[in-house]
């Protein structure tokens, strides 16, 4: 069963019903000249981008990435009573012959073979009613690129209502129209200041700059080279502001190194069931569970970098949000990776799928997600309060065994205990440390020890 993925080239993210109703009343005209653009999935790999282009050597059709200056996927409509034919830059005319799609010149093949049809799209997918699929006359099948979804396969025939026979008849001028309302959006409420996941409002103000003068482009040739750079800027602009939200790790605590920076994590899923909803130990035995906010110590958690990751602590337990969201007495070390909402994150351990605000029992799993669903968090600053350890002098003496050999330090009998620097600053415990004075804590006992 194929594996069909719908994100289209034209339609970034889903579109507003204005845009849809817009795009459903749209009909190539007779002379109009556009691209053919497939939308399918390889593997982990959306193909947004497919174009129907012409092998030279023999005239066969075969998949392309899109290039909207190569004459052989430029495809002029000419419209026959209910039929169309289409012929390339080159000015090779598209028919259908012995199971493939192909080109040549008037003569070359048999009269009736380059009348095709253009239905609507029956596939069960987001595109709708804006998409089409190819047919040559007659046929109760269309366009497909055999084989896969990669460049290079040949087009035959395959079942109309398979997704991935839906095409998109466009030019840039199209395209341009229908990609600006998807990143009109973007800079909309986005956090100002200087916290981690914040922005400087001078990168929101190019983005939103970038914008307008893209709006503002207007040319009569559909094809001209304004439009094609303008989908470029808007890439790219969008780009630049993801890589300009602050993701400094350190940010996230406090800048008083005696004191603890507490944070609610709360969901900006789409789903009413998580919606505002944050992270909570309340009834968790196994599993951390979401509820609404209320900013309680169960809902607030603090962060410890280590490296590019982080561990992530619970107020009230005291207990590490672990692997798939369990109660955890070791710390699992996390990424907090932004996604394309330019706002939220995912929260993602090697290996696993990111933290997810699971229904069923109000619990927290692994599940993939990105922007809206209900793997996409936020981190919302509540308080700070003093460090249990702060310095040296404020250690208990313990009846643990502590040893340090080599440069790393261990703990007799015990497999999870936290090292800290005087400052409170916490390391890993698996590391050769630099010399110096560290805090050793298991449990509610902490040690000085004296790494050399």
């Amino acid at each position: 069963m194929r594996k069909v993925f719908y994100s289209l080239v034209v339609m970034v993210a889903m579109m507003t019903s204005a845009i849809q109703m817009k795009a459903a009343h749209f009909v190539p005209v007779d002379g109009g000249v556009y691209h053919f653009v497939f939308v399918r999935g390889a593997g982990n790999v959306v193909r947004n981008n497919l174009s129907v282009s012409e092998r030279t050597s023999d005239g066969v059709l075969v998949s392309a990435d899109l290039n909207w200056n190569d004459p052989a996927q430029k495809w002029t409509v000419s419209k026959n009573g209910d039929d169309y034919t289409f012929t390339n830059g080159n000015g090779k005319i598209m028919y259908f012959a012995n199971g493939r799609f192909k080109t040549g010149v008037a003569g070359s093949f048999t009269a009736g073979q380059e009348l095709m049809n253009l239905r609507h799209s029956t596939a069960n997918a987001p595109i709708g009613t804006d998409s089409w699929v190819i047919a040559p006359k007659g046929n109760n099948q269309s366009m497909n690129p055999l084989g896969g979804s990669l460049p290079g396969k040949e087009f035959g025939l395959w079942h109309d209502n398979d997704g991935g026979n839906a095409v998109k008849i466009a030019n840039p001028k199209i395209l341009l129209d229908l990609e600006i309302p998807n990143y009109e959006g973007t800079a909309t409420n986005l956090p100002v200041g200087d916290d981690f996941g914040q922005y400087k409002q001078a990168d929101i103000d190019a983005y939103t700059t970038a914008l307008n003068t893209v709006k503002g482009i207007s040319d009569a040739d559909h094809y001209a080279q304004a439009y094609i750079d303008a989908i470029e800027t808007l890439k790219q602009a969008k780009a630049t502001l993801l890589g300009a939200i602050n993701k400094n790790l350190n940010t996230l605590l406090s800048k008083d190194a005696t004191k603890y920076r507490w944070y609610a994590i709360k969901s900006t899923s789409s789903h009413a069931y998580a919606t505002n909803k944050v992270i909570t130990s309340k009834d968790a035995t196994d599993k951390f569970k979401f509820e609404d906010q209320n900013n309680s110590d169960e809902q607030l958690f603090r962060f410890e970098v280590v490296g590019n990751k982080v561990v992530i602590i619970n107020k009230a337990n005291e207990k590490y949000l672990g692997q798939s969201g369990a109660v955890s007495d070791a710390g699992v070390e996390f990424a907090l990776n932004v996604l394309d909402d330019a706002y939220s994150f995912n929260i993602k351990q090697d290996g696993q799928k990111p933290l997810h605000a699971q229904e069923y029992g109000s619990e927290i799993v692994s599940w993939i997600g990105g922007k809206g669903t209900s793997s996409a968090w936020v981190f919302d600053f509540v308080k700070e309060t003093p460090k249990e350890v702060t310095s040296v002098n404020d250690v208990k003496g313990t009846n643990f065994d502590v040893v340090v050999a080599n440069g790393r330090i261990n703990v007799v009998g015990v497999d999870n205990f936290s090292v800290f620097t005087v400052a409170g600053q916490r390391v890993s415990a698996n590391q050769t440390l630099q010399s110096g004075v560290y805090v050793v804590k298991v449990d509610n006992f902490v040690q000085k020890v004296v790494v050399k």
